[in-house]
């Protein structure tokens, strides 16, 4: 990176978000699946139907999360493919999950949310790479 570039108070804010979710995330996956959280029966239903399919795609999605928040920390543009790649697999997994009757009703408007999130992470990283912020 060239020591004179300043990253802009957004990218800030989108990599301690993102740094802040995936850590509760990655605590909250341990949590329920070591048994220290009780889970309501409709959570433990929709847990229990998911497939090794949708348990790769929910890792390449975090996967994916996490490196492009690190490369546009880093203000690199390949940022942009790591945040369009996710928003691509979250997109299908949510249309999957909808389409094949897993999706818990309680859970939809927090997925739709975190489309959004990631939709404006997309653009924005795009507006980033137009003016040649991120390179």
């Amino acid at each position: 990176m060239d020591g004179k570039r300043k990253r802009p108070i957004w990218i800030w804010v989108i990599t301690v978000y993102l740094a802040l979710s995936s850590a509760f995330t990655a605590f909250s996956f341990f949590a329920v699946f070591s048994g220290k959280v009780p889970v309501a029966p409709a959570r433990q239903a929709y847990f229990t139907a998911l497939t090794p399919l949708d348990y790769a795609v929910t890792a390449v999605i975090f996967t994916c999360m996490v490196c492009g928040a690190a490369s546009l920390f880093l203000l690199r543009k390949i940022a942009l493919k790591f945040f369009l790649a996710s928003l691509a697999c979250n997109a299908g997994l949510t249309l999957w999950q909808s389409l094949s009757g897993r999706m818990v009703p309680a859970g939809m408007p927090g997925m739709a949310l975190g489309l959004l999130l990631v939709l404006a992470m997309v653009l924005y990283t795009a507006y980033l790479a137009k003016k040649q912020i991120i390179a």
